[in-house]
């Protein structure tokens, strides 16, 4: 589902932040579910919020609230989880269902990622749940983020000053756009996969043997791939 890819890369969320390790790992407590997401409008959805109740750096479970917003490019974070809001019902549990209502879980999403990647030419095998994470941050660095707005997007403690500056989130959302901007020149005129046969390099993270280009030709990849 493109829902997930793009939510995934805009939010710079964990896969495991999305969709549990199974249907049995569901946790209404813990787990992602319907009513943890709201956009900001109906009839002009500019803004994505997904509450996250419980993260790998929120053992206690305080909670925080991710913001995803509008890009104006082939990336579509906002209109993808609107489009996936308007096939999914109000039924309540697991956010991310697939067609027949059973739930999207990690590692089938992983395999799937991977499916995909091998039919463009990525080495699958260097690819894992928090890929997404560690290019949507690397990409927000390229394009000269603030380091502050990047740990709170990430949702990262190693600097404990950083607890307190405070980041607005319409300052938030419009960092979606940046994201996307980000190596727009590669994809005018040609595809992505023309990008990736040519060898265009940005690093996408330390994790990744190889170097391909920024995070969100993978991304549009998925996306144009996995229309919900």
């Amino acid at each position: 589902m493109c829902a997930i890819a793009c939510t995934a890369f805009f939010g710079f969320f964990r896969l495991g932040e999305l969709l549990p390790e199974s249907a049995q790992a569901y946790r209404s407590a813990t787990s992602l579910a319907w009513g943890d997401v709201a956009v900001d409008s109906l009839s002009d959805p500019r803004m994505v919020q997904i509450h996250l109740k419980k993260s790998k750096c929120d053992q206690f479970g305080i909670g925080s609230d991710i913001v995803v917003g509008v890009t104006g490019t082939v990336l579509y974070p906002v209109s993808a989880m609107v489009d996936y809001l308007d096939v999914r019902g109000t039924q309540p549990g697991p956010f991310f269902r697939d067609a027949a209502g059973r739930t999207v879980t990690k590692p089938w999403f992983v395999r799937m990622i991977r499916e995909v990647l091998a039919t463009i030419g990525i080495p699958a095998h260097q690819y894992a749940g928090h890929s997404f994470q560690i290019g949507a941050a690397t990409t927000a660095a390229l394009v000269g983020i603030e380091d502050s707005a990047i740990q709170t997007l990430g949702r990262w403690h190693s600097a404990d000053f950083l607890q307190y500056i405070w980041t607005p989130k319409e300052h938030l959302a419009s960092i979606s756009a940046s994201l996307a901007w980000q190596g727009t020149t590669q994809l005018q005129g040609d595809s992505p996969v023309g990008a990736v046969n040519r060898g265009t390099e940005n690093y996408i993270g330390y994790v990744l043997v190889s170097l391909h280009p920024t995070c969100q030709h993978i991304v549009y990849c998925l996306a144009m791939r996995l229309r919900c």
